[in-house]
C-alpha cells in the first residue's frame, strides 16, 4: 500500500482507545490507490457481536490490534499505537453507511490528550517528522502544536486501521447510533489538529450541544477503499450524503483561509448555502504563543441553563473565534447583560450578544475569502477538481475539460463571498477602515439572487458615508431587510439615504429597523414614509425609534406614508424617549386603521409625555382591525391615566380573535386598573373586575381596596 496521501481532500486512517474500556477514542484514515489494494489489505468478513452489534473481523485472527507487523509496515509508532488500542481490544463496530460515521467531540479531545501524553516537554512526538509532500511542515520535526491531519494520516490513521481496513469511526464506535453526526465539517488537512479541535469545541459550547458529533472526512471515510466513498460524481459522494444528513456545516479556517482555495471546500460551502434549511457557521483560531495544549476540567454550560464538568482542550494563548448563522443558544442565554452602545447602556438583546461575541473574528481571514474563485481552486487529485467544476456547470460528461469561465462559477463565488461578508460585516464596520467596509458591502450585496439581508452593527462606527455605500449596493430583489443601527454614528443623512434606497426595492415585503440616536430627527421617519407608495408590497414592518428628536410633526408625516401600507399583517413601532405626545400617537393610530389585514400589532411610547388621549386613540383603532391576533402596547413612564388604560383593556377584550396580549402602564397615573398585563387571561380578569367596580360605583357602593391588589 502506498504511503502517499490520497486527499480527495486529503485522506487516510487511524484508530485508538484509552485505558478505560468504557471510553474509546479512535481516529481513522487510509489510502488505497485502487480497489485491488483494498481487497489485498485484508478487508475481512463480518460477524455479529454478542451485544447484537455487527462488528468487523479480520480474515485471520492476529493477537493485538493492529498487528505489530502491519503497524510497522504502515509506518506507525509502536508505543503510541499500543496506547491507542490495547492488545485485548475487541474488533471494530460496523457502521455501513459512511454518512453516519460521525466523530464525537470528546473523542477528538481525547485524541489530543493521547498525543499530549506521548510527547516530550517541548512537544516533540517520538521520532515523527513531516514526510507528506502535502504537509506545510514537510521534513521538520513534528511537535504537538503543529500536528496536522497529514501527520496523523501517515503516523496513526493508516497504521491503526490497516488490519481492519475500515474507517476510524468504526474502530472507535461502541454504539453506532451515538456516532450519527449533527454537523458537517469543511476544512483543510494542513491546519494544526489542536486548532481544529479547539474550533469545534468553541462551536459546540456556543450552540450548547450536549453531545456534539461531527462528520469529518478523515475519520468517516474508509481510507482503504476511497473509491467506494468518493464517486466520480461529487453529488453522489459520501461528502454530499453527509451534508444531506446533518443540520449544517462548520467551516474551520486556518490563518490563510486555505479552504477557500480548495475546490472540495468551495463545493461543500456552495452545497450548504443552496439549502436554506442548513446552517453555515465559520470558525478560526488565533494564537500568540507556542505553549503546549492541556486537557483540563471546565464547567460547560448546557441548553437548559445548567453547567456540567467536562474534559476540554485548553491552548494557552489561543482563542477560537466563531461567526454563527443567526442567533444561537449562547446569545439567548446571555440576553439581559448590560452593554453600552454609544452613549447609552441597556440590557443586551440576543443580537447584541452575537455582535459582541463575533467582534474578535479575524478580518484578514475573512477578506481572503472575498477572493474566492472556485474555477481556480485546487485539489490534491486533479480529477476531483474536474468532476466538481463539471458538476457545478451541469455538464453531462464529468470527465471532459471544464470551461474556464461559466455563469455557474460566478454564482458559486458570489454566494460564498456574500455569506462570508454577512458574517463579518459588524467586524468590518468596527474596524473603521473604509476600504474594508466597502469590500464587505460589495461582497455582501453582489449575490444577484439574494432576497434577504440582515445587518447587525449596534454600537459601531457605522456612519452616513457607510450608509451611502450600502444604499447604492442593496440588491434590487431584496424581500427582507433588517438593520440594527443602535448606538452608531448615523445621522439624518443616513436615514435619508436609506429612504431613497427603500424606494427602489419594489419587492420588499419585510423591513425592520432599529435606531437609537440623539443625532436623528423628524427627517428619518419622514424619509421612510416617503418611500412607501400605494404599490408597496410590505406585509411586515418593525420600526424602533429610540431617543430620536421626533415630535408630533414627525409622527404626522410618518403617518401619511403609513396609510399606503394596506397589506400589512405585522406592524410594530416604537417612539420611546422621543418628544411625541398624544397628538402624534393619534395620527399614527388613525393611519393604522387602513391596514385592515393586521394580525400582529405593537405600539410602544415608553418614557414620553403621551397622555390618555394617545392610549384612547390606539384603543379606538382596534375596532378597525378585525383580524388582530396579538397586541403589545407600552406606555411605561408616560402620562396615561385610568381612562386611557381602561380604553385599551376594554377595546382589546372586545376583539374575538386576540390570543396574546401584553400591556405596560407602570410608572403612570393609572391606579384603578392593573399597570401590567401579560396574557389574555389577565386581560379578561382585569376587564371583569373593572366592570364590577364600575357597577359598584354606580350603586354608590364603596369599592374598597380591591383595585390596589391588581396593580
Amino acid at each position: 500500500m502506498s504511503n502517499e496521501p490520497m486527499d480527495r481532500r486529503g485522506c487516510r486512517c487511524l484508530s485508538w482507545r484509552r485505558q478505560d474500556p468504557n471510553h474509546v477514542i479512535i481516529v481513522q484514515k487510509a489510502s488505497a490507490t485502487s480497489k485491488d489494494d483494498a481487497v489485498n489489505s485484508g478487508q475481512g468478513q463480518r460477524t455479529t457481536a454478542s451485544a447484537g452489534e455487527e462488528q468487523i473481523q479480520p480474515d485471520s485472527e492476529i493477537p493485538g490490534t493492529p498487528s505489530t507487523a502491519a503497524a510497522k509496515s504502515a509506518g506507525g509508532d509502536e508505543a503510541l499505537l499500543a496506547e491507542l488500542r490495547p492488545a485485548n481490544a475487541g474488533p471494530p463496530c460496523r457502521i455501513e453507511k459512511t454518512e453516519r460515521r460521525g466523530i464525537r467531540l470528546e473523542q477528538l479531545v481525547g485524541l489530543v490528550g493521547l498525543l499530549r501524553r506521548c510527547c516530550s516537554e517541548d512537544g516533540a512526538i517520538s521520532t515523527w517528522r513531516g514526510d507528506s509532500i502535502h504537509s506545510p511542515t514537510r521534513g521538520q520535526p513534528i511537535r504537538l502544536q503543529s500536528v496536522n491531519l497529514y501527520h496523523l494520516n501517515e503516523r496513526l490513521i493508516i497504521p491503526a486501521t490497516v488490519r481492519w481496513a475500515c474507517s476510524f469511526v468504526e474502530v472507535l464506535a461502541r454504539n453506532p447510533e451515538a456516532q450519527v453526526p449533527e454537523y458537517f465539517v469543511s476544512h483543510w488537512w494542513g491546519e494544526p489538529v489542536v486548532h481544529f479541535v479547539s474550533c469545534l469545541q468553541a462551536f459546540s459550547k456556543a450552540r450548547r450541544l450536549k453531545n456534539a458529533v461531527f462528520w469529518v472526512c478523515a475519520y468517516a471515510n474508509n481510507q482503504h477503499n476511497l473509491q467506494a466513498e468518493v464517486s466520480d460524481d461529487p453529488s453522489q459522494s459520501s461528502f454530499r450524503s453527509a451534508m444531506a444528513l446533518t443540520k449544517g456545516t462548520v467551516v474551520v479556517l486556518d490563518s490563510l483561509a486555505t479552504p477557500f482555495r480548495r475546490v472540495w471546500c468551495s463545493f461543500e460551502l456552495f452545497t450548504t448555502l443552496k439549502d436554506q434549511s442548513k446552517t453555515l457557521d465559520i470558525a478560526t483560531f488565533f494564537t500568540d504563543g507556542d505553549l503546549l495544549p492541556e486537557i483540563i476540567q471546565e464547567s460547560w454550560p448546557t441548553s437548559e441553563g445548567r453547567a456540567e464538568s467536562r474534559d476540554v482542550l485548553h491552548v494557552p494563548g489561543g482563542r477560537a473565534d466563531l461567526v454563527t448563522d443567526g442567533i444561537i443558544p449562547e446569545d439567548d442565554q446571555r440576553k439581559g447583560e448590560m452593554v453600552k452602545f454609544g452613549h447609552i447602556s441597556k440590557p443586551a438583546l440576543p443580537a447584541d450578544i452575537k455582535a459582541m461575541r463575533e467582534s474578535t473574528f479575524s478580518l484578514e481571514v475573512a477578506f481572503r475569502g472575498y477572493d474566492t474563485a472556485i474555477e481556480t481552486s485546487n485539489a490534491t487529485v486533479d480529477s476531483d477538481r474536474v468532476h466538481i467544476l463539471n458538476c457545478i456547470v451541469g455538464a453531462s460528461d464529468l470527465d471532459a475539460p471544464p470551461p474556464a469561465k461559466h455563469p455557474s462559477y460566478d454564482k458559486v463565488n458570489q454566494t460564498i463571498r456574500s455569506r462570508l461578508a454577512m458574517a463579518v460585516i459588524c467586524q468590518a464596520v468596527r474596524s473603521g477602515k473604509p476600504d474594508g467596509v466597502e469590500r464587505s458591502f460589495q461582497a455582501m450585496c453582489e449575490d444577484p439572487d439574494r432576497t434577504e439581508l440582515r445587518m447587525e452593527v449596534p454600537g459601531t462606527e457605522f456612519s452616513d458615508e457607510m450608509m451611502g455605500i450600502l444604499a447604492q449596493r442593496l440588491p434590487g430583489g431584496l424581500q427582507t431587510l433588517r438593520l440594527n443601527l443602535g448606538g452608531t454614528k448615523a445621522t439624518d443623512l443616513a436615514g435619508m439615504r436609506l429612504g431613497e434606497a427603500l424606494g427602489r426595492l419594489a419587492n420588499l415585503s419585510s423591513f425592520e429597523l432599529y435606531v437609537n440616536s440623539k443625532e436623528m430627527t423628524n427627517a428619518v421617519p419622514a424619509a421612510l414614509a416617503q418611500s412607501w407608495t400605494p404599490s408597496s408590497k410590505l406585509t411586515s414592518l418593525s420600526l424602533t425609534f429610540t431617543s430620536l428628536k421626533v415630535d408630533d410633526a414627525g409622527a404626522a408625516t410618518f403617518a401619511e406614508g403609513l396609510r399606503h401600507l394596506k397589506s400589512l399583517t405585522y406592524f410594530r413601532v416604537g417612539f420611546s424617549y422621543t418628544k411625541i405626545t398624544g397628538v402624534g400617537v393619534s395620527a399614527v393610530a388613525q393611519a393604522m386603521r387602513s391596514a385592515t389585514a393586521l394580525t400582529d400589532l405593537g405600539f410602544t411610547v415608553n418614557n414620553t409625555a403621551v397622555g390618555s388621549d394617545g392610549a384612547i386613540a390606539v384603543a379606538d383603532a382596534f375596532a378597525s382591525l378585525p383580524h388582530i391576533n396579538e397586541i403589545w402596547v407600552g406606555f411605561y413612564n408616560s402620562k396615561v391615566g385610568d381612562d386611557g388604560a381602561a380604553a385599551v383593556y376594554k377595546a382589546a377584550a372586545a376583539l374575538s380573535n386576540v390570543a396574546n396580549f401584553f400591556a405596560d402602564f407602570r410608572n403612570t397615573s393609572v391606579s384603578q386598573w392593573p399597570t401590567r398585563v401579560n396574557s389574555l387571561d389577565e386581560l379578561r380578569s382585569a376587564v371583569d373586575a373593572g366592570e364590577a367596580e364600575g357597577k359598584q360605583r354606580a350603586r354608590g357602593t364603596r369599592p374598597g381596596s380591591a383595585s390596589k391588589g391588581r396593580r
